[in-house]
């Protein structure tokens, strides 16, 4: 896999591109994370988020090797929280100042008497089935009987005591 982080649109200079070898599941499910693959061009650190739009463009070569295939190019519609314009920074620190102190007042001031406990919830889903436990002690020897040997073989026996019936049709 190759992403690709293009700068203005689309189709626009690659700013930076990174390589990842991976192995799919059983059902062909894998899971990278952008920034710790094999950096091709400049470094994740170095991208200037600010500049203008960026967008990732990725690329497989099913092969394995140096091949790649545009499968799709996508907008990033959000960015790292530390590239953030300076006062949405602060609008942010304040905002988390307000609510700190509002939840200050919340829960440090005196508690009254605890209630009641409330009643029981309802049952949760049964859970997964867990792994089988470890064989048993054996059990002792039974009687041995001569009917023993003879139950082995199956037998069928039937017994009617109605009397035979002849039709004529």
């Amino acid at each position: 896999m190759r992403f690709s982080i293009r700068t203005g649109s689309a189709t626009g200079p690659v700013q930076y591109a990174e390589v990842h070898t991976t192995v799919t599941t059983a059902q062909g499910l894998f899971t990278l994370v952008i920034g710790k693959g094999t950096p091709q061009t400049a470094t994740f650190a170095g991208i200037d988020w600010r500049t203008a739009n960026h967008f990732l463009q990725t690329e497989i070569d099913p092969a394995g090797g140096n091949n790649f295939i545009s499968i799709g190019t996508t907008p990033f519609t959000v960015y790292p929280l530390h590239y953030m314009p300076p006062i949405i920074r602060q609008v942010r620190r304040d905002l988390k100042a307000w609510l700190d102190r509002k939840a200050y007042k919340v829960y440090k001031e005196p508690f009254g008497p605890i209630g009641a406990t409330g009643p029981q919830g309802p049952i949760g889903n049964t859970g997964a089935q867990g792994a089988q436990g470890p064989a048993g002690a054996s059990g002792a020897s039974g009687p041995s009987a001569w009917w023993q040997e003879a139950t082995r073989a199956p037998i069928l026996l039937l017994i009617s005591s109605a009397p035979r019936m002849h039709s004529h049709w």
